[in-house]
């Protein structure tokens, strides 16, 4: 039956890793919104209602005066040809304006026009008189992963045309961020993750001092790792920015495993002095261990699917399985590719069973001491960890330097925001629309600092006026309803079209965009303070409902947060479920809680510490640190609990439960941490964070494991 399961699972392996060349990775909004909650209900409608939220933004930087022929006509080119690009709906820019409005006046009248009026600045031009901008709206984009790189990719290659000595480009909006994000992971990904599986395997074999098992490792541990992305592309489930760092995540936590069963393989084959019986009992030891922390961290990770964040339950469903198969992995094929002939195994010394050894002897000799050091820094690391600050600039994620960061700084202190927030007003029928009120609430949200313009219908209207009295000073809206209505039945087409864009049937749901310099907390907390002083002094037959993008992404983010540290007290009580199933004994089980609680605690508190706020990329630490623990508290527990069975004394099988369990725990966490420096290079911060922080989660867990554990456990179970 064995065999028939090897032959199985490698096959299975094989065949789903032949699907990782067609992986995808999809940051776009949809793959973090529940469209079944209310946000995301509202988000839909207002798709429905005034088309896609999305837009870019193109800078215009000139070495010459833009306000010349010539240079208009090579921004109209680059226009017009943006313009065909399948998925976008409408452009608006200087080069436009000029054909629509002024093509039979003066460029001198075109650019005082541009220059003077209000309408155009923060929006079309800049505050240095120098800089021009050019909206690109866009349709509904299709839900397939690559619609945003296909559409940045367009628009960049028609950018790349327009360069020339006298133009430059600077692109910004959310495709464009969504996709240099994809690009940012999967480069970074692909670079460092072969340095990391390098430096892994060369100091595995120094570890293990056997290149072959370190080779059947690392090519079985790959084997599942690339299962588990296969299954994700037949499911249709791409890579985003929580599930690209989950081949590190099973790497981490499948290897103790295969490390154990490798160090005691070589144990017995040493004294034993024959293969077969070594590898068949090493797995009678050690199946049990190892399907124990297996299962009870798979059944922590599927605590994620109670998350209304479709990427929170991939990477739950997902871990899960990789999980699985990691266990199939080290079950049946590890145990039939170590006991290959060629394999010489080495005249094994666990020099690292002395250290390991001692740890747990002074911890048990010095159990009070230990045990108040320990709650000491678990109620410090409580405390500290209460103070995390969310972050959700992604922007933030790419270094300083980076093209996208450079272009979106020169926008937002040269022409306008960044991103959009949208207020969509309904106004009661057979009531009069408040374009007055709408005008005000208006120019009272652009006096914050972090608005860069407020864009809506009352824009036009003014915009209309001074072009019908053909007088600068009447940019403002007319007093009477009579005179608003003949200016809106008679605009031109240009602004016809933008009208019909903001404005919905017979003008009772309405659009005020809210342009925004940058992405951060703090800057969103301060304009939903103002947007919710304008909701309470609305008049009673007005609904204001706040959406778009950023509102969207900022209940993600919070949303994340909030979901993770739900999953993780739930799956903090499913683990203790476990533990107290597997391991059999009360205070064994007792005293292995605290301990797997103090590592994710641990982590949360580095970050505090260091500034680092917690976001999509850092999140996932708190699972790494509590699946790591709970490996190698199932480990000890176990190997005590068979010791126990032959030795009465409880000092004397601690002491021997070290000697057989420390070595591998030190050598696999050693192994993977020191793997994890390679991350450390990344472009990209979210791994930077995430490697960095494993290695801080691998080496707490260690510690408590070596330290704290062997103190809890005569703690409480030496009355037993």
């Amino acid at each position: 039956m064995n065999r028939i399961l090897r032959y199985f699972f490698l096959v299975l392996f094989i065949a789903l890793t032949a699907f990782v060349p067609f992986s995808v990775i999809d940051n776009s909004l949809e793959v973090w919104i529940d469209h079944n909650t209310q946000e995301g209900k509202k988000w839909q409608e207002f798709i429905n209602e005034f088309g896609s939220s999305e837009f870019i933004v193109v800078g215009i930087k000139s070495a010459v005066d833009p306000f010349q022929k010539d240079i208009l006509d090579q921004i109209l080119s680059l226009e017009d040809r943006l313009e065909k690009i399948q998925q976008v709906e409408a452009v608006v820019g200087p080069g436009r304006i000029y054909r629509e409005l002024f093509l039979d006046k003066s460029i001198a009248s075109f650019q005082k026009e541009m220059l003077d009026s209000p309408f155009y600045q923060n929006l079309i031009i800049g505050k240095d008189k120098k800089t021009l901008g050019i909206f690109l709206y866009l349709k509904k984009l299709p839900a397939r992963p690559t619609a945003r790189k296909e559409i940045t990719q367009a628009v960049e290659k028609e950018i790349a045309l327009s360069k020339n000595s006298q133009l430059d480009f600077a692109v910004v909006g959310p495709p464009i961020l969504n996709a240099h994000l994809d690009r940012a992971s999967q480069s970074s990904s692909q670079k460092l993750v072969p340095v990391c599986i390098l430096i892994v395997f060369f100091w595995m074999i120094f570890m293990v001092r056997s290149w072959w098992s370190s080779l059947v490792v690392l090519f079985t541990m790959g084997l599942s790792i690339g299962a588990t992305i296969g299954l994700m592309v037949i499911f249709r489930t791409p890579l985003n920015m929580l599930t690209i760092a989950m081949p590190g995540l099973l790497l981490v936590l499948n290897i103790t495993n295969a490390v154990h069963i490798v160090h005691r393989f070589h144990e017995l084959s040493h004294s034993l002095q024959d293969r077969e019986k070594a590898i068949a009992l090493a797995m009678k030891e050690l199946s049990m261990p190892c399907i124990g922390a297996s299962i009870t961290t798979c059944v922590g990770f599927l605590s994620l699917i109670v998350s209304s964040m479709p990427a929170v339950k991939q990477l739950g469903i997902f871990t899960a399985s990789g999980l699985l198969f990691g266990l199939a992995a080290n079950l049946y094929i590890v145990p039939w590719f170590l006991n290959a002939r060629w394999n010489s195994v080495p005249n094994h010394t666990s020099f690292l069973a002395m250290p390991a050894m001692k740890f747990a002897l002074y911890s048990y000799r010095n159990y009070i001491l230990v045990n108040a050091v320990a709650i000491v820094l678990f109620i410090l690391a409580l405390f500290v960890s209460s103070f995390y600050q969310i972050e959700a600039n992604t922007l933030k994620f790419l270094p300083e330097d980076h093209p996208v960061v450079q272009d979106s700084q020169f926008i937002s202190e040269n022409l306008t925001g960044l991103y959009s927030f949208d207020l969509e007003i309904h106004i009661a029928k057979e009531k009069e629309t408040p374009w007055h009120w709408m005008e005000k609430i208006s120019r009272g949200l652009e006096k914050n600092p972090a608005v860069a313009r407020v864009y809506g219908p009352t824009d036009l209207l003014k915009k209309m006026n001074s072009i019908a009295s053909d007088d600068p000073k009447d940019y403002q809206i007319p007093e009477s309803k009579e005179a608003i209505d003949l200016m809106i039945v008679s605009m031109e087409k240009m602004i016809l079209q933008e009208w019909n864009r903001i404005c919905k049937d017979k003008e009772s749901r309405i659009r005020i965009s809210i342009l925004v310099k940058a992405m951060s907390s703090h800057i969103y907390k301060s304009i939903f303070d103002d947007i919710n002083t304008i909701i309470a002094s609305r008049p009673p037959f007005v609904e204001i409902n706040t959406t778009g993008i950023i509102t969207l992404l900022i209940q993600s983010e919070k949303d994340l947060i909030y979901t993770q540290m739900e999953s993780f007290g739930i799956s903090a009580i499913i683990i203790c479920i476990m533990l107290a199933f597997f391991l059999k004994n009360k205070p064994m089980t007792l005293a292995s809680i605290p301990d797997n609680i103090l590592p994710p605690l641990a982590a949360f508190a580095v970050m505090v510490l260091l500034g680092i706020k917690v976001n999509t990329g850092t999140v996932i630490v708190a699972s790494i640190a509590i699946g790591l623990a709970v490996d190698n508290t199932i480990h000890i527990c176990q190997r005590l609990n068979c010791v126990l069975a032959e030795k009465n004394n409880l000092e004397e099988a601690m002491v021997e439960t070290l000697k057989i369990a420390g070595s591998p725990m030190i050598a696999s966490s050693f192994i993977v941490s020191i793997g994890f420096t390679a991350l450390l290079l990344a472009d990209f911060s979210p791994l930077v964070y995430f490697g960095g922080l494993t290695i801080v989660a691998i080496f707490v867990a260690l510690l408590c494991d070596l330290v704290w554990l062997p103190a809890l456990l005569r703690l409480f179970m030496q009355k037993k």
